[in-house]
């Protein structure tokens, strides 16, 4: 009897996980929605397209067109003169519509094709998808992995049990023995570390479940960050300083382990979203991992010349052609890091898009693998834990 209620309190249990992870899921995608139409979000996007590092977007030569034709109308109008019979004869009105309104709008209009057509190229295949959601599942039924409408947190495994005690002294002897071997060989499981991950360009965070869950496995609360609806890792559309310390606040009270250090980190352009973060949280953070960082100089932020040396680690794939530099190229990219205390990695046969789990992308633009996707999660993963562990000197 006791078995049957067991087993069915555990099959409601995991029914409900499943009825909430769905609901969560539907319901942030009706809320990401509904983001699209805020203010906020379309400033975000009209300031990051003038931080681009393709074809920066002058938001002030758009007003500054538009200015120089509604003025003139205003001065006809106030002067009781028909604009219709002066004002489309002019070649100058012609000449500032085409240079300062025609070009913006479809730049406007080229970035939201690129913005839609990345994010579907950015999707998941069916074998990844299938992959995702069965991690991101196993993980909630088990405890491991907690859903909120913004981020997902993924713990460490517990710390072992102790052994009974035992009346015989040489038994407790043992015991304790034992158990001090098993918190030494499982001294990851309750590190006290956490980080905060920031997804790459047009990039679902949900896609970065598998490697979260592989570097939580190492003794790690990893923290990956919605980005939605944008899924642009900048300052005005989500990746702000006070929105990673409400998370940390929020992480810090619901986790099984006190958390005694954080870190931050990100892949491709959530990674310069992680090292502006890094300056901003300032001791807050005690380190800094990126994933894929191409050499884009006006989205880097200079750490180099900081009062303290925040130790760096910056992991490349050898197949990755967005990152690939010549000498001046990374002569450039490495002058904005602490030269002391930045470690630079390379994963061999490993491409950009394939930190996460999602298709592989344009060869020509993010490179081809020559390993597998999980592989590379793996090696990834394992890497990073190596570096958020060590202990600082």
């Amino acid at each position: 009897m006791m078995l049957i209620t067991s087993s069915s309190r555990n099959s409601k249990k995991c029914r409900k996980n499943k009825t909430m992870a769905s609901l969560t899921r539907k319901t942030m995608t009706i809320y990401d929605k509904l983001l699209l139409l805020s203010p906020r979000t379309w400033f975000g996007v009209l300031h990051q397209m003038q931080e681009s590092p393709f074809v920066p977007f002058r938001i002030e030569q758009l007003l500054q067109s538009m200015l120089g034709v509604l003025i003139p109308l205003l001065v006809l109008f106030l002067a009781k003169i028909d604009p219709r019979v002066i004002l489309p004869l002019s070649p100058w009105t012609f000449g500032v519509i085409h240079s300062g309104v025609v070009g913006p709008v479809q730049q406007i209009a080229q970035t939201c094709h690129f913005w839609k057509a990345g994010r579907r190229n950015a999707l998941p295949s069916s074998a990844a998808l299938f992959s995702t959601e069965s991690c991101l599942q196993g993980r909630i039924e088990s405890g491991r992995c907690r859903r909120f409408s913004r981020y997902d947190v993924f713990f460490p495994p517990p710390p072992p049990t102790p052994p009974p005690d035992n009346n015989n002294s040489q038994n407790n002897n043992n015991s304790q023995n034992n158990s001090q071997n098993n918190s030494n060989s499982n001294s990851n499981s309750n590190t006290g570390q956490a980080t905060l991950f920031l997804p790459g360009a047009l990039i679902s965070h949900v896609a970065y479940c598998n490697v979260a869950a592989k570097l939580s496995d190492l003794g790690i609360c990893v923290v990956t960050v919605s980005m939605e609806p944008s899924r642009m890792a900048t300052k005005y559309l989500g990746a702000d300083a006070r929105r990673m310390k409400r998370i940390m606040k929020h992480v810090r009270r619901l986790s099984p382990t006190t958390i005694i250090s954080w870190s931050i980190g990100g892949h491709s352009m959530g990674s310069f979203g992680a090292m502006r973060l890094a300056k901003e949280l300032d001791d807050s953070i005690t380190k800094l991992f990126m994933w894929g960082a191409a050499n884009f100089p006006q989205t880097r932020t200079d750490l180099s010349n900081e009062r303290r040396l925040l130790p760096v680690l910056v992991l490349q794939g050898s197949n990755d052609v967005m990152c690939a530099m010549d000498d001046e190229q990374l002569a450039d990219f490495q002058s904005d890091f602490p030269i002391a205390t930045t470690t630079y990695r390379t994963i061999q046969g490993a491409a950009h898009n394939w930190f996460a789990s999602v298709q592989e992308g344009d060869p020509t633009f993010c490179g081809k693998a020559s390993i597998p996707m999980d592989q590379q999660q793996e090696i990834a993963a394992r890497l990073t834990a190596e570096f958020l562990l060590k202990p600082q000197q």
